[in-house]
């Protein structure tokens, strides 16, 4: 079996750098591209995302929820 390049601490810490994930508990929330907006009656690009999540990002969230157990989910922004 191959050696795996990942470790979930280092890749918690290095998505926690990124505008467009947030880890809650054991879910892994991203920024959506497009949102629903009632004044278009459509769907429009996502104000709120800054478009820092590139392949290595994708592969680390990739990681944590098919080794780690985390799941992933699409919102529009991050409540607080």
């Amino acid at each position: 079996m191959a050696k795996r390049k990942h470790n979930e601490l280092d890749v918690l810490a290095s998505l926690d750098r990124k505008q467009d994930v947030k880890i809650v508990g054991r879910s892994v929330l991203i920024l959506s591209s497009k949102v629903y907006s009632e004044t278009f009656d459509g769907l429009v690009e996502n104000t709120n995302k800054s478009h820092d999540l590139g392949n290595g990002s994708h592969g680390k969230i990739d990681y944590l929820v098919n080794h780690c157990g985390y799941n992933k989910a699409f919102v529009s922004n991050f409540k607080n």
